[in-house]
């Protein structure tokens, strides 16, 4: 085996041409085949990490039917009395635990903080196997109404805020204006198992502290669906077995609590399937258009070796006439192989290193656990299994040519034949065709991608988010325990900003579209039957001031938008969406007449253009729209219009929160085109890097093409110098070999077409507003293969049309 490492060392260094090229292409196939493989380990694969992940669930409650609800037919959160219901009744959890995420502010030493934190239930941290590194769990006695105020914090905020002193625990920690004390300190590196809804944008992404929720449990609260749901299997239970105990268990809660929960269902999944299940087909179609990549690679590299065996057949024939037996050959070509293959996948390590780098730095917002994205131990072990593998796939049609050479043959061909059989010649034709296939198919991927991509850009959104800048932050109720102070914080915020000549407009919202978290509640319509059980219509609720529609540029279909007047001592009004007044009110009567949701009647006085909410490729829900001086609300964004640049803008709302209240914190200082950028952030993803993929593939197989016209043309110089010597012209030389390019690249569109249409059915869940067979991509990537295609074929062409007959015969 040394002695044939030697040789194959000796045999690669002499033919440096050959080496840098294969060497190349392996490590461009294999590098990009290791990254995506190192992504769908992090991503899909690797176990998430709590010693209880295999038996981890999320427990949600979803609407088996409804009218009009918002998000219809999707798994949703679950109420308090339901999820207690779930906890009693049922007879396949070892434990059921409630939590909720939140935003909140650390306010101690003058330096206020805006932290990710969520409310949980009693021994929370026992579902996930992982207890404090100091201190102790949330308790039962904690987590009741009135409960002590007591917090559990990250190692971080443990070592910047704490110090990371032992006797931090039981201090105190100035959380949203208040002292709590300080019960436990969690491991470094933990991360919170709960799942932050795929659609949510948010800074913050990494929870730092966690609280007692000391929820009420009050029937009224049934069918408010706040909150979330984990639970851990007992063991040998499955989540089919656990989802059926708890579908009986809504069963019964239908008849029992009809007004809430009939039509209410309750759904089991496993922890890890719900964090990665909105990423899983877009990684996977990702997976396969890579190891379409290395196909390609493996395609050009094993040209390549057919090619450069035209000057090691009489070297294999002369080893074989001087007793060496096809195995031994053949241990010898594959170590050849093999040699270079691992070469390949050692300079493939390389472009893994920086295709990874380059995929964080594309990666959607959502993406699961994107920190642990890295050049470790699966990369490098699957870099070496890809280099094996395309040793064999690369060396296998050479080796089975070279040792069925006959010696005496070989040694009796001249130069005039050698390497010049029709089967090399069939092989090299079939492995360029299969390149132009394969390059067909993902180039059709990403077109369909692109396209895709350029109708979501150009969806028509119902609002305008140019020019307009947004701040969030959330009142400490310690520092403002009454409504009349948050509308006063405010208001006084929205002055200071209109006294700048350079804004526009301003207001605030609780929710701004498309940041994946709000408010939804249902409603009656106050003159009619009320609705069935279970029937009434959900709608998104946003707390708004009068500029909200200016700022965004809403329209106002009809009636009015909100006044300074419309305060706590007017009558109670609401603004609807176009799509409740088209739904409810066909007549066009929806002015005057009345709702009630949130335990208040309320008049409608304007009917609004609907809008995006939820994202571009989602439908616009049902919408209702409050003054904020009548439902004050702690939490929520200041949005400005405005001709300032975003950072300046993003200062000047800084500066006038601050001016309010030194003490507060900001999160999400960010455009509103950002929030759009994000929405499709995913899609962005995919396209870049099948594109990409494609482009890659395209390279290989243009310069697959161009080798085997170019090695067609030194193999039929003869044949040309004689046809130019009868007289042919030097145009019907060129038209013979582009024939050849074409007429290969022409089966290879054909396969590829075939080919295309099969796969891209995978496409057909990733698509906005485009055909999977959208004939305008399928034909104009057919022609820009052709015409690539041609122009790979034009040098070998030229170099042919000006052979010189005499010197063609004189080589010959």
């Amino acid at each position: 085996m040394l002695q044939d490492l030697r040789y194959a060392w000796r045999s690669l260094r002499r033919t440096p041409g050959f080496t840098i090229a294969a060497l190349l292409t392996l490590a461009i196939g294999i590098g990009a085949n290791a990254a995506m493989l190192s992504v769908v380990n992090a991503v899909l694969l690797r176990k998430l990490p709590y010693p209880t992940a295999d038996r981890m669930v999320v427990i949600t409650q979803y609407a088996r039917r409804g009218a009009g609800s918002l998000g219809e037919g999707t798994d949703e959160g679950v109420s308090y009395p339901n999820f207690l219901d779930y906890q009693r009744r049922q007879r396949t959890f070892e434990r059921i635990r409630l939590y909720r995420f939140w935003l909140s502010s650390i306010t101690d030493a003058g330096n206020p903080e805006a932290v990710l934190s969520v409310k949980v239930s009693a021994d929370f941290l026992q579902l996930t196997g992982t207890p404090p590194a100091l201190g102790r769990d949330v308790s039962a006695s904690d987590d009741q109404p009135g409960g002590p105020k007591v917090v559990i914090v990250s190692d971080r905020i443990w070592r910047q805020r704490l110090g990371a002193r032992p006797d931090a625990l039981n201090g105190s920690l100035q959380v949203d204006g208040e002292a709590y004390t300080v019960i436990g300190v969690m491991p470094a590196g933990w991360q919170f198992p709960g799942v932050i809804p795929s659609g949510a944008t948010i800074d913050l992404r990494d929870v730092e502290i966690m609280l007692p929720n000391q929820e009420q449990p009050a029937e009224a609260a049934r069918g408010n669906q706040n909150f979330f749901a984990l639970g851990m299997l007992k063991p040998g239970i499955s989540t089919s077995q656990a989802a059926e105990d708890l579908e009986r268990i809504a069963r019964e809660l239908e008849t029992e609590y009809p007004n809430h929960n009939k039509g209410q269902g309750a759904s089991v999944r496993s922890l890890q399937e719900v964090t990665v299940a909105h990423i899983r087909p877009t990684l996977l179609v990702l997976l396969g258009a890579i190891g379409l990549v290395l196909l390609v690679a493996c395609a050009n590299v094993a040209n390549l070796i057919l090619a450069r065996g035209r000057s090691r057949e009489r070297e294999i024939a002369v080893r074989s006439a001087l007793g060496a037996s096809p195995g031994r050959l053949t241990r010898q070509l594959l170590t050849e192989n093999a040699l270079l293959a691992l070469s390949g996948g050692g300079l493939g390590l390389a472009v893994a290193w920086v295709a990874i780098r380059g995929m964080v730095w594309l990666r959607p917002e959502n993406l699961p656990q994107a920190a642990s994205l890295r050049l470790d131990a699966v990369t490098v072990a699957g870099a070496l299994l890809l280099s094996l593998v395309t040793a064999i796939l690369v060396g296998l049609a050479p080796v089975i040519r070279f040792t069925r050479l006959s010696g005496r043959s070989a040694l009796g061909e001249g130069p005039r034949t050698a390497g010049s059989s029709p089967g090399m010649t069939r092989a090299r034709q079939v492995l360029t065709v299969a390149q132009v296939a394969v390059s067909l198919a993902l180039l059709v991927g990403a077109g369909l991608l692109g396209r895709s991509f350029l109708r979501l850009q150009r969806v028509e959104l119902g609002f305008d988010p140019g020019g307009v800048m947004t701040v969030g932050t959330m009142l400490p109720p310690g520092r403002y325990p009454s409504p009349s102070a948050v509308v006063s914080f405010w208001q006084r915020v929205i002055e200071r900003l209109k006294d700048d000549p350079e804004v526009s407009a301003v207001a605030a919202v609780n929710v701004l579209p498309m940041s994946g978290f709000g408010n939804s509640g249902s409603f009656a319509i106050l003159g009619r039957a009320p609705f069935e059980p279970g029937e009434a219509p959900d709608a998104a609720v946003r707390y708004i001031t009068p500029d909200y529609f200016l700022v965004l540029g809403i329209r106002v279909i009809a009636g009015r938008a909100f006044v300074e007047t419309d305060d706590s001592a007017s009558t109670p009004v609401v603004i609807i969406s176009e799509s409740i007044a088209r739904k409810f009110f066909p007549a066009g009567d929806a002015l005057g007449k009345q709702l009630r949701y949130y335990g208040a009647s309320r008049d409608i006085v304007g009917v609004v253009g609907d809008i995006l909410e939820l994202g571009p490729t989602q439908l616009p829900p049902l919408m209702l729209y409050s003054p904020m001086t009548q439902m004050p609300n702690e939490s929520g964004f200041v949005a400005v219009k405005s001709r300032l640049a975003p950072g300046v803008a993003a200062e000047r709302i800084r500066q006038a929160v601050l001016a309010v209240d030194n003490q507060q914190a900001l999160i999400n200082v960010r455009t509103m085109s950002s929030y759009f950028e994000s929405s499709i952030s995913q899609q962005r993803f995919m396209l870049a890097l099948m594109g990409v993929f494609a482009i890659v593939a395209l390279a290989l197989a243009v310069i697959g093409l161009y080798g085997v016209i170019a090695y067609m043309v030194a193999q039929r110089t003869r044949e040309i110098g004689i046809r130019v010597a009868l007289g042919a012209t030097g145009a019907s030389i060129v038209r013979l070999v582009l024939g050849q390019g074409l007429l290969l690249a022409g089966i290879g569109v054909v396969v590829g077409l075939i080919g295309a249409l099969a796969l891209s059915r995978a496409l057909t869940g990733l698509l906005y507003g485009v055909s999977a067979q959208d004939p305008m991509v399928y034909a104009g990537v057919s022609l820009l293969l052709l015409l690539v295609a041609a122009a790979a074929s034009a040098l070998p062409a030229r170099r042919a049309a000006a052979v010189d007959p005499v010197t063609a015969l004189r080589m010959e």
